[in-house]
């Protein structure tokens, strides 16, 4: 069936087409402008020179931190033990388990800690280095606890490839037995 439109309808629906194809080309146009500032923004952003810049930053941070502090020190050491514990533990996912808990919960708790330190850093500190952002504590204790969770992430992945791994040759061998 074949269906036949009126000269007059036929030209109402090439009108309704291209304003349809108006609207699309202006929202098409809308697109692009959005899309080029904000790949300018990113470009300004991040620059010719911001790997200088960040090396500043990082190398600002480093030299303004007294890494002498018995407690800074004991905090490191913390991190440095469980991302020992989460490679030493690699074969336990009951350890594993613990560890990335143990990360999760240090890392939730940066904010508190970050407050707490703020408030009573005189008893042991030289220095305040709790500002309002955060930006010590994040960088000091829940960066380093975020890359140990990473690496039990990726351990839980190689158990869980090698557990289907053994499943399936046990299935073709039982299936090889079955078919003996």
């Amino acid at each position: 069936m074949q269906v036949r439109l009126s000269p007059q309808g036929e030209g109402a629906s090439v009108a309704k087409m291209e304003e349809l194809l108006d609207q699309q080309a202006e929202l098409l146009k809308v697109g692009e402008d959005l899309l080029r500032r904000s790949s300018d923004a990113m470009r300004e952003a991040v620059g010719p020179d911001a790997l200088r810049k960040g090396y500043e930053v990082w190398m600002g941070f480093y030299h303004a931190v007294d890494w002498t502090e018995s407690w800074i020190r004991c905090v490191l050491a913390m991190e440095v033990l469980t991302l020992i514990a989460a490679v030493a533990l690699r074969k336990s996912e009951t350890a594993q388990t613990v560890l990335f808990v143990w990360c999760m919960l240090v890392a939730f708790s940066a904010r508190t800690l970050n407050e707490w330190g703020g408030r009573h850093w005189r008893s042991f500190s030289k220095q305040n280095y709790f500002d309002e952002n955060g930006f010590f504590i994040s960088t000091v204790l829940s960066t380093p606890m975020m890359v140990t969770q990473v690496v039990v992430l990726v351990n839980f992945f190689r158990l869980m490839v090698s557990m289907m791994i053994k499943t399936k040759r046990a299935q073709l061998r039982a299936k090889a037995k079955k078919d003996e």
